[in-house]
This record gives structure tokens, sequence and C-alpha cells, in this order.
């Protein structure tokens, strides 16, 4: 009888200590993470500009920055832990420019022919779509870099 109540206590013992243990595991997994479909998360963290891990902080330090910090103040996630890590946005925005120009140019030539001041017409609106856009494209490729384990918390 003795041994019945010491294993039962034991059993009880066990079962409460995995209870804390799965409330504090949760606590600190719904401060890292989000509880957002990964769709959803992928969206907000693109196009708001927020930290892929926790979704709260912000990416950069103001709207007219184009260099991202170096970590959330939310998570402490490192957004670039080697040098060269950004250069992917820029071949996108390169590539997505000149789909861009091209795309533009046919219609401006279409609609209203080769006018004076075509050029610089497609110019101003290519680097102006070029700018629109690096910095989602760079969210992109921060979540992108996320997602594969490449940004993470520093441990």
């Amino acid at each position: 009888m003795p041994q019945d109540l010491s294993v039962t206590q034991s059993k009880t013992q066990s079962k409460t200590q995995s209870k804390t243990q799965s409330k504090t595991q949760s606590k600190t997994q719904s401060k890292t993470q989000s509880n957002y479909p990964i769709a959803i998360k992928f969206l907000r963290s693109m196009f708001l500009l927020r930290c892929p891990n926790c979704s709260q902080g912000a990416i950069y330090p103001s709207v007219f920055s184009f260099k991202p910090k170096e970590l959330c103040e939310g998570c402490s996630v490192r957004y670039e832990r080697d040098s060269g890590v950004f250069i992917m946005p820029v071949f996108l925005c390169y590539f997505l420019g000149a789909a861009f120009a091209a795309l533009f140019g046919l219609f401006l030539g279409m609609r209203f022919g080769f006018f004076q001041g075509f050029t610089p017409v497609l110019i101003v609106a290519t680097v102006s779509f070029v700018l629109l856009v690096y910095r989602p494209v760079k969210g992109f490729w921060l979540w992108m870099l996320w997602r594969f384990g490449l940004v993470r918390a520093d441990n």
C-alpha cells in the first residue's frame, strides 16, 4: 500500500512538472511566434515590413531608410548574419524594374507613340517603381531567409 501511494504521488508530481514546463514553453513560444497562418504572416512581414519571427518589430528604423536594423526589438532576431545577404533583393528589383520598363514602354509606345520626352518619362517611372518595390522585396527576401532558418535569434 505505501508503494502505491508513493507511485501515485510521483505520477502527480511529474504531471504537475510537465504542465508547468508546457505553460512556460507556450508563453515563450507565444512571445517569439504569432498564431497567424503562415500566408498571413508572410504578407504581414512583407508589406508591413515587420519581423518575420515575431511580427512585432519593424525591419527598418524609419520610413525613408533602405538599410534594415541589425536586430528586431521584439525577439532579438539578427537580420543580417553575413555581409552580402541582401544582394538577391537588388537582383530581384533589377529584374522587376527591367520588366516594368519593357511593359510600360510598350504601353506608352502603343498608346501615345514615340513622343518627345518618351525616354525621360520611362526612366522616371522605372526608377520610381524600383524605389517603391525595393523595401517590400527586401522584406520578402528576409522572410525567405527566416523560413529556411538562415535568420534566427542569437542564443
